[in-house]
């Protein structure tokens, strides 16, 4: 995310296989992206839009989500999404964005450590 704040394009292109995906799970309650999004520029797009759209409002954090590391992002303090990759190693093959409220009610403070524990989140 620091490419998509420093609006570096390149960067983020770099980051994502060609054919990549982007799912999101609005859950019909907030926006979010209701078709696949196919392709890491339109991916990359999304990225930069978002950051410059949130700039100043959108804190973001390094969790475990579903037991693998993921993004957790916050909007003015309040949990906003939960971004969850699948990888090649090398290169980002896809992404899973839930945005969905009562998807993110699991996201907390346990023993001053953040989990995020989703309900049937977006991811396969």
């Amino acid at each position: 995310m620091a490419a998509a704040n420093a609006g570096d394009e390149l960067t983020l292109l770099a980051l994502f296989k060609e054919d990549a995906t982007l799912t999101s799970d609005g859950g019909g309650v907030v926006p979010a992206a209701r078709k696949v999004v196919h392709g890491r520029a339109r991916i990359a797009r999304l990225f930069l839009v978002l950051a410059r759209k949130l700039r100043g409002r959108l804190t973001q954090t390094i969790l475990p989500i579903n037991g693998e590391p993921g993004l957790v992002s916050f909007l003015d303090g309040a949990p906003f999404s939960a971004t969850s990759f699948e990888t090649d190693g090398t290169s980002i093959l896809a992404v899973y964005n839930v945005l969905n409220p009562e998807k993110l009610k699991g996201i907390g403070q346990l023993g001053g450590k953040f989990k995020a524990d989703l309900a049937s989140s977006a991811t396969p």
